[in-house]
This record gives C-alpha cells, structure tokens and sequence, in this order.
C-alpha cells in the first residue's frame, strides 16, 4: 500500500495549516477511505511517540510526580540542603524509572514501525511501473449523458480533479464498465493502487465488458505497484506477452523486461 502520498497532507492537517475548506474535506475522505484513516492512525501513533521519548518531555513529567511525592528529589534540581529520602521512595523511584524506560522502548517500535509503514516497499512517483499504465486517449465511452452525476465527474476527471470525480462517480447508483472504469483510473491518478485495483476487478468479474482488456491491463500494473511479486498478476502478465494477438502484447513484453533488470 502506497502511504507515502498521503503524509504531507496528514501532517498538514495534524500541524493546522490546512484552511476550512481542506480540513472539512480531509475529515470528510477521513470517513470513507480506510487506506488515509489507517495512515492518520499510524501518524498519529508515531507522533505521540515522539512525544513520549521527548527528554524535555520525560523530565517535565517525572519533576511533576515526584514534587507530589513527599521527600523525592527532583532530578537535576540543585539542593540547598541535604534532603532525606524515606526508604519507601527507593522502591517507588525504581519502579517508576522502570516504567520510563519500558514506555520509551515501547515508543521506539512505535516509531520504527510507523517509519517503515510509510516508506518501506511505498511506490514512489518515479517508479517505473507507472509507465505501463495505461489511460485511453480521446475515449469516446467517456461522454455526457442523462446522469448529472456522470456529467459533473466527467468535466472534473477531465480537469484532474479526481477526488471530485470519485465523488461524483460515487453518487451514481448504478454503476457499469465506464463508471468502475474511470473510477479506478481516478484512484490510480491519486495513487490510491489498491482501492484502482478493486474498480479494475469489478469488470473483469463482469461478463462481456467492453473494458475488459483495458482493465485487466491496468489491474496487472496496479498488482504489481503494490507487490512486485503478486502470482496473479505475474500469470497473467506472462499469458499476455506469450500471445502476440493480445492488445497489450508489445507493453508486455517491455514491462516484463523492465522486471527482470529489477531482479
């Protein structure tokens, strides 16, 4: 799964410096997208870890409690006078800077696991896989027609506005080839793979769609976006480039090329 897209406005958002406008519909995609809700949880998550093996932080909080407890000193805070320490004040400085050390190892996984949610094995905006997506040029399927819906997401997908597209191709209650089409397309141009590569499924599992080819292409190149290794997507690919009678015959054979230099 691709993270790496959603951050900057994750921490925009967390940071404040998203307007009105950006922050309604931030929490509004917050709602129907699990991939950004997982990736503000993990953010979110690694902040307060931070946050937790922060020094400053540590010493503010530990000088808190111990000047609620009776005859702790508080560290590093210079002594007039020799303080006695009461013998129960051991066992519970022990326990309390055991606990510290605990929450501070426990923060580190946080930060190192949030850090490789992000960034390990994310597809990145030159990846050269993008390549061999493929996007109709002139689509003559792409047309105005009855629905409202269809036609505003029509001249937003077209001005590159795809969360407005989506939006739009989302109101429209029933679907078909050219909706789940550019709907997958949409999400594929926002680096959403996964949530393209479900769209692209739902016309292969179709009988007869006149988009069959075209998203089963896209569907290869989205599977191999997120997992090069993807089995489906690799027999499929390979079926392909041994029939040159297959549309995407030529694109085949140059991205399973482009696999094997990867190897």
């Amino acid at each position: 799964m691709n993270k790496e897209p959603y951050l900057k406005r994750i921490e925009s958002y967390f940071e404040e410096q998203m307007s009105v406008e950006e922050k309604q519909n931030f929490e509004s995609e917050l709602k129907s997208s699990p991939e950004l809700s997982e990736a503000t949880e993990k953010y979110k998550i690694s902040r307060q870890a931070i946050d937790l093996l922060s020094e400053e932080a540590l010493r503010s909080k530990l000088k808190d409690w111990r000047k609620k407890k009776n005859g702790i000193v508080t560290i590093n805070e210079p002594l007039e006078k020799p303080v006695a320490i009461p013998k129960p004040a051991t066992k519970v400085r022990s326990m309390w800077s055991n606990s510290i050390r605990k929450m501070a190892v426990a923060a580190s996984f946080i930060l190192l696991a949030t850090a490789a949610y992000f960034l390990i094995d994310a597809p990145t905006s030159n990846d050269p896989l993008l390549a061999y997506f493929y996007a109709p040029e002139g689509d003559e399927k792409l047309r105005s027609g009855g629905n409202p819906d269809w036609n505003l997401a029509i001249e937003e997908f077209n001005n590159k506005n795809y969360k407005q597209a989506i939006s739009h191709i989302q109101e429209i209650k029933s679907s078909n080839d050219v909706t789940e089409f550019y709907l997958g397309q949409s999400f594929f141009y926002l680096k959403d793979y996964k949530s393209a590569k479900e769209n692209y499924q739902k016309i292969l599992d179709r009988p007869g769609s006149s988009y069959r080819e075209e998203a089963g292409w896209n569907h290869i190149v989205t599977s191999l976006l997120i997992d090069r290794n993807d089995e489906v997507a690799n027999l499929r690919l390979d079926r392909i480039r041994a029939n040159s009678r297959e549309s995407f015959y030529a694109k085949a054979k140059e991205l399973k090329k482009q696999l094997r230099m990867e190897e």
